[in-house]
């Protein structure tokens, strides 16, 4: 019940969140779990929230992570889910992991002032051939994130040549 609750962005009550990672599934949170301790040990006062699509990396951030991280799932890529997401937790800032381009979601952090960033990116061949339309809604998403730290040289390329500005892409 929980997971299409949260998936339809509908959340129980709380405290807002200061920092946010999103990590899809387990091979996400696996790469993200040095940043995520990190975090923790550099801001031990602050309130970070783990969100994943699966519950299976709903379990990885429960038996991998400390207890002080929250879970959540993020919604479905809607413009009202997304929207009850931010009001929910508020959060100062956003880390998306590796590959995830959720256009309303990078909308309505663009639109709420809530900073975004892509963190250990990547991309394969497959999305920079997917229709024109599609790469120009990618596009017109990464233009609203505050940077790209690209796994590589190429996959920084990448994200440019999909429509990240070169000045944010790392």
């Amino acid at each position: 019940y929980r997971y299409w609750r949260e998936r339809f962005g509908r959340y129980r009550q709380g405290e807002p969140t200061y920092f946010w990672l999103h990590a899809a599934s387990v091979g996400e949170v696996s790469a993200a779990t040095p940043l995520i301790k990190q975090i923790c040990r550099q801001y031990p006062n602050r309130r970070l929230l783990i969100t994943t699509v699966t519950p299976s990396g709903a379990r990885a951030v429960r038996d991998r992570l400390p207890n002080s991280v929250d879970h959540a799932y993020l919604p479905l890529d809607s413009p009202r889910a997304m929207c009850r997401f931010l009001q929910r937790f508020r959060p100062s800032c956003g880390l998306i992991m590796e590959t995830e381009l959720w256009p309303c979601l990078f909308k309505a952090c663009a639109e709420t002032d809530t900073p975004l960033a892509i963190v250990n990116g990547r991309l394969s061949p497959r999305t920079l051939q997917a229709a024109a339309w599609i790469r120009r809604l990618y596009a017109e998403s990464l233009s609203r994130i505050s940077c790209v730290l690209a796994r590589s040289e190429s996959d920084r390329l990448n994200y440019i040549r999909l429509g990240a500005r070169t000045e944010r892409a790392r």
